[in-house]
């Protein structure tokens, strides 16, 4: 019997020798940097651990003493079963994916502690709460909570431990964990944009993912563009100008039309931030982040921690071919003009479809296009790509444009950039409009057409 004590160093050989939990490095998509900004952090690259909630912290850190302590009662350097030895390496991946687990409870808790040393290895701790292995723990832990271990496999200060101190609370336990496991199988990339776009709360638990880094960068993006309808604009009397005349569906439309600007800004921020692979089961969104941020700064990227450890497992695991395929990644985008593979048109469209001011969902089409044109800032325009995007319906656009001609003037000082001065609006409206303005309130002028 041992004598292992769960506050230790984990014995990281026998972690990676009994069951393979780590998935190894994968392969996603472009970031974005200059040479040079080695200081510099680019805005779209968040920072690698955004878990900083006390509430996700304690959480986090209590489930894991009641994992490590229920792992730990076993001693698994003395433990053998037929199960065991001949099948531990395809049940890990199979656990890892969902799939059934062992049949027998000491496999089980076996699977446990070699997954928990896991865990407790540098590899292990980087990954997020949401992650496949620490989703596979909680199963592992409901299922052998409450199972007795033998006394000639026991870890014998642990498992004093465990009868004293933990067992006592077991009940609250595994509610606390079934919980958590509950909602960490419910993430997944489609579920947080749709609660994005629904301006719900985001679970707690997501709090030290890349999903919760795309949200950082929606926030960015979206910052400033979207206001309440209440705020004096051009948008919000145009809005209340219709539903006074009879035209009230524009209230839903409004609503249309936001939404389907949350969706493209989501899409395009998890473009930014972990490539544009951002789906299917293979797909690691975490392994995704770490390339992205290598590739768009390797200048910063090289005094973290995480993207070092990243660089010497891919080399460890893939060779010479991982360092092959991510110098072709660095070489597409230093052969950009940006090294971010952006959109720039349907971005540009997305951050100001409802915005307050500079409404593109209520304008016709020749008015969006010279608007665009004036808040885009810098690339290659097209007029043509605005229109393949709007002919693609992923921005919906109100039935009536009130908004027919965008008035620009030259920046000033005078360079390359426009800014926009006003708007000519339709006859029917102006004089609700014209009648509205107010010293206190500061919107474009307006003339009629």
């Amino acid at each position: 019997m041992g004598t292992e004590n769960p506050d230790e160093k984990p014995n990281t050989k026998s972690a990676l020798y009994c069951l393979s939990w780590s998935t190894g490095p994968g392969s996603s998509t472009i970031g974005d940097a200059r040479e040079g900004e080695e200081a510099e952090e680019l805005s779209f690259v968040p920072a690698l651990a955004v878990g900083t909630h006390r509430d996700f912290e304690e959480n986090a850190r209590l489930e894991a003493e009641w994992l490590r302590s229920c792992a730990f009662r076993l001693d698994l350097e003395n433990y053998r079963s037929p199960a065991w030895d001949a099948e531990r390496q395809q049940k890990a991946t199979e656990i890892l994916s969902g799939g059934d687990l062992f049949k027998d409870a000491m496999d089980n808790l076996a699977a446990l502690k070699s997954l928990m040393d896991f865990l407790a290895t540098a590899t292990g701790r980087r990954l997020p709460q949401i992650a496949k292995q620490r989703i596979a723990a909680r199963r592992l832990f409901l299922e052998v909570c409450r199972t007795e271990v033998p006394e000639h496999f026991r870890n014998d200060a642990v498992y004093r431990g465990w009868t004293e101190e933990f067992l006592p609370d077991l009940d609250q336990a595994e509610e606390f964990i079934r919980k958590r496991l509950s909602e960490s199988e419910a993430v997944s990339f489609e579920r947080i944009r749709d609660l994005i776009v629904a301006d719900e709360p985001l679970p707690e638990i997501i709090q030290d993912s890349a999903l919760m880094a795309v949200c950082r960068g929606y926030r960015d993006l979206q910052l400033g563009r979207e206001d309440d309808r209440d705020i004096p604009s051009i948008q919000s009397l145009l809005i209340k100008y219709y539903v006074a005349n009879g035209f009230s569906e524009i209230a839903s439309q409004y609503e249309e039309a936001k939404s389907s600007s949350r969706r493209q800004l989501f899409k395009h921020a998890a473009e930014l931030v972990i490539g544009e692979h951002a789906a299917g089961d293979e797909f690691d969104p975490e392994e995704a982040l770490l390339r992205t941020v290598i590739i768009a700064n390797p200048f910063a990227a090289r005094n973290r921690e995480e993207c070092v450890d990243y660089l010497f497992e891919g080399l460890g695991e893939g060779g010479w071919r991982f360092l092959h395929d991510l110098a072709n990644e660095v070489k597409k985008a230093e052969e950009r003009k940006h090294r971010i593979k952006t959109d720039l048109h349907t971005l540009v469209l997305a951050r100001h479809w409802v915005d307050p001011h500079c409404p593109l969902w209520l304008m016709s089409k020749g008015a969006m296009q010279v608007a665009c044109r004036a808040l885009s800032t810098g690339g290659e325009w097209s007029d043509a790509r605005v229109d393949e995007r709007l002919e693609k319906g992923i921005l919906v656009q109100c039935t009536r444009q009130p908004i027919r001609v965008v008035n620009i003037a030259r920046s000033d000082p005078p360079g390359d950039e426009y800014k926009i001065k006003g708007f000519d609006v339709l006859k029917s409206v102006f004089p609700a409009l014209e009648s509205a303005l107010d010293e206190d309130i500061v919107i474009a002028a307006w003339s009629k057409v």
